[in-house]
């Protein structure tokens, strides 16, 4: 139970090379804007440059306070494991529920006016 393949890949190179998970992440995600703006500059929006710059940052001050606040091992049991993913796997279901929602509501407005 670990994390998808590319941001797999950013951590093992940014941990590889001594930069922070956030500021490595970050990079890459320009690197993929510039292809981006390149061939499909209409899939860029405002939630394209938040994505881009919160999610290796965020991952690395939660990764913080897992470690120093909660005081987490390294490594867990299955048990726990399972235990952490049911309860994250419902937030993450209703913010991806809520988000989409948003998108189609405004997709739905945006037909309307135009």
């Amino acid at each position: 139970m670990g994390t998808d393949p590319c941001s797999a890949m950013n951590y093992g190179i940014s941990h590889k090379i001594g930069m922070s998970f956030g500021n490595y992440q970050l990079l890459s995600n320009i690197v993929l804007l510039m292809i981006v703006i390149i061939f499909e500059r209409k899939l860029i929006g405002t939630g394209t440059f938040g994505n881009m710059i919160l999610v290796g940052y965020s991952a690395d001050f939660f990764t913080w306070v897992w470690k120093e606040i909660c005081h987490a091992p390294d490594q867990f049991n299955m048990n726990l494991r399972i235990g952490i993913l049911i309860p994250a796997l419902i937030l993450f279901i209703l913010a991806a529920a809520i988000y989409m929602q948003r998108d189609m509501e405004q997709h739905r407005m945006m037909q309307y006016l135009f």
